[in-house]
């Protein structure tokens, strides 16, 4: 066994330092089936046979012609009339000896009518098939919950379109948490925060009064923001509230106009300290005020506010908050630090009504069954604790000692709530047949970034063609050159698909002519999606036709072959974004564009 995992470890010495072992483990275990045996089928089995991918399957009727083996580089001259599927394998199965080849005599409706679940698959091919097949299968795969990418190629040009069904998890790049996102903000627990940190919060800094300007704008801004939170859920609380307060004035205010009880009035009495002092220990108050074991479980818990509905108690509460944040900002005091507090609790405030993070509010239906039972187990933790605390808190400025203990409450719960999520997942009977199938650094990688997270899905592919379809297609309307070029190109790419195989195309072409029946199929599609009509003319329609009519240039299907491999091997290892959007090949020009069709995320 050993011998075998150095083996497979030097194969792929190459990929596996850019997706890990984890991810050359699932391409290890995936079965792909690919329809057709044409050259985009031939080059997307040989990166994924390359990529690492366990099990192919090749379904293909035809027999070898002339035609194939100048276009298809594994079929020799001498393989003309043997099946297309046995001598494409037979010269496939040459790039490794680990990856399991089937060849099956069949077409698209042969995996329709034969699949059964007791078959998991991973992802299904279409490199050829009629526009009646191509409906077929893709319903199928949409209700099978199979990934399916469908390849097109008609002489200089072509389209990779993908469909899948289940919800696609990746980790989107480029986050810099030092900018105030909603997920950065809600990751780090600002409006909930956690008990270790509201409370050292209140008893490092409250009451704000005794630290000079200096002193103030030395105050990291998640404190602030806290702060601002739970003065602003106190005030609103109907036991902080006098019941005489329509006829006689508050007993007690603070100097920043915020009204309180008797209680918080001893809770909040500090002796300020020297004008210009550090923040250090001996700042903090000599004595403090014990509280009940419950007092700060949940500080500015949503339920404790009275009145109204939840998201309109949360815009309140913001709303109070920045009212308090800029009476208790001195006049004189210009700080980054109260500048970024103001702008979180704006952008918390715009973010008010969905506070929880979509990853987790969504059913878990994510193909990689360890990230959906680690999200599984974050989900009941978040039930009942809240979510998980999200360490990284980027660019933090300030006193050096404040920063340095912030960044340690972090780090310190974050670490907690990594190891309750682990063992909620080693306690699932699943885990229990293989205690160490998911690592606790798997689970940290998961936490860490469970708020910069997305998930997407596609539209299915079987609404392009149906006016009256349930589902209607969003494509987005074409707006830059390069997006009104592609969808010119993929109008008349389907209208050319349609046409050829329409029974009533020749009556048709008669009566009007090809030009004109090919454009009232291209605008009809248009019409169909919402598209300005302006996208497809005669002119354009038919310098495209010619262009489809010419023979299949080499290098199209070989590159469409290579793109659809590509997008297969992102969506089963999920790390890398995956192809939402219809992509056309323009094989003359040599340039590839998207759609940029709207997808159901």
């Amino acid at each position: 066994m050993s011998m075998q995992a150095d083996s497979t470890s030097e194969r792929f010495a190459r990929q596996l330092p850019i997706w890990g072992d984890y991810a050359q483990r699932l391409l290890q275990r995936a079965r792909v089936v690919v329809i057709g045996g044409t050259s985009s089928a031939a080059e997307a089995i040989k990166c994924l046979v390359l990529g690492g991918v366990g099990s192919i399957l090749l379904a293909d009727s035809a027999r070898i012609t002339p035609a194939d083996t100048e276009g298809n580089f594994f079929l020799p001259p001498w393989t003309v009339g043997e099946w297309r599927a046995t001598a494409l394998l037979r010269s496939l199965v040459k790039l490794s000896p680990t990856t399991r080849f089937t060849a099956r005599l069949g077409t698209a409706q042969t995996l329709v009518n034969e699949w059964t679940t007791l078959q998991p698959l991973s992802m299904v091919i279409l490199t050829e098939g009629t526009t009646a097949e191509k409906q077929q299968l893709a319903k199928f795969c949409w209700y099978s919950a199979i990934p399916l990418f469908i390849v097109s190629v008609h002489g200089f040009g072509g389209s990779l379109i993908p469909q899948f069904p289940e919800r696609v998890f990746f980790r989107s790049t480029g986050l810099r948490p030092a900018v105030h996102t909603i997920e950065y903000l809600q990751a780090i627990r600002v409006m909930n925060p956690f008990n270790a940190l509201a409370e050292w919060c209140t008893k490092r800094f409250w009451p704000l009064q005794q630290w000079s300007p200096s002193q103030l704008a030395a105050i990291p801004w998640p404190v602030l923001v806290v702060l601002a939170l739970q003065q602003a859920n106190r005030s609103m609380r109907p036991e902080n509230r006098d019941p005489r307060q329509s006829t006689n004035t508050d007993r007690a205010t603070t100097s920043d106009g915020c009204r309180c009880t008797e209680a918080e009035e001893r809770e909040h009495r500090h002796e300020p300290t020297e004008a210009g002092g550090a923040l250090t220990q001996a700042a903090l108050p000599r004595e403090r005020q014990s509280r009940g074991a419950g007092a700060l479980l949940v500080p500015g818990c949503f339920s404790a506010v009275s009145g109204g509905s939840a998201s309109e108690a949360v815009s309140s509460r913001i709303e109070r908050a920045l009212i308090l944040l800029r009476k208790w900002e001195p006049s004189e005091l210009t700080s980054a630090n109260w500048n970024m507090a103001v702008a979180a609790l704006q952008k918390l405030r715009t973010a008010s009504t969905d506070p929880d993070p979509r990853i987790i509010r969504e059913s878990c239906s994510l193909r990689n069954r360890q990230l959906t039972r680690i999200l599984e187990a974050t989900r009941a933790f978040a039930t009942q604790h809240g979510w998980p605390v999200f360490s990284d808190l980027g660019e933090l400025h300030g006193d050096p000692e404040s920063v340095h203990e912030l960044r340690r409450l972090y780090w310190e719960q974050a670490e907690h709530d990594i190891e309750t999520i682990w063992r909620l997942v080693r306690a699932d009977p699943m885990e229990a047949e293989a205690p160490d199938s998911i690592s606790k650094e798997l689970v940290r990688e998961v936490c860490s970034n469970l708020f910069f997270m997305k998930t997407w899905r596609t539209q299915p592919f079987y609404c392009l063609y149906e006016d009256a379809a349930v589902e209607k297609p969003q494509l987005a309307p074409p707006t830059t050159a390069a997006q009104r070029r592609a969808a010119s190109l993929f109008l008349a790419l389907i209208a050319h698909e349609c046409c050829q195989e329409l029974d009533r195309t020749q009556q048709l072409v008669r009566r009007h002519g090809a030009d004109a029946v090919l454009l009232e199929e291209a605008q009809r599609i248009a019409r169909l999606w919402s598209w300005p009509p302006d996208l497809i003319d005669s002119v354009r329609l038919r310098h495209l036709a010619e262009l489809f009519a010419e023979e299949e240039h080499p290098s199209v299907p070989i590159m469409l072959g290579s793109f659809a491999a590509q997008e297969a091997i992102k969506l089963v290892i999920q790390l890398f974004e995956p192809l939402t959007t219809i992509l056309v090949y323009d094989g003359l020009a040599d340039k590839a564009d998207l759609l940029h069709p709207a997808v159901a995320s």
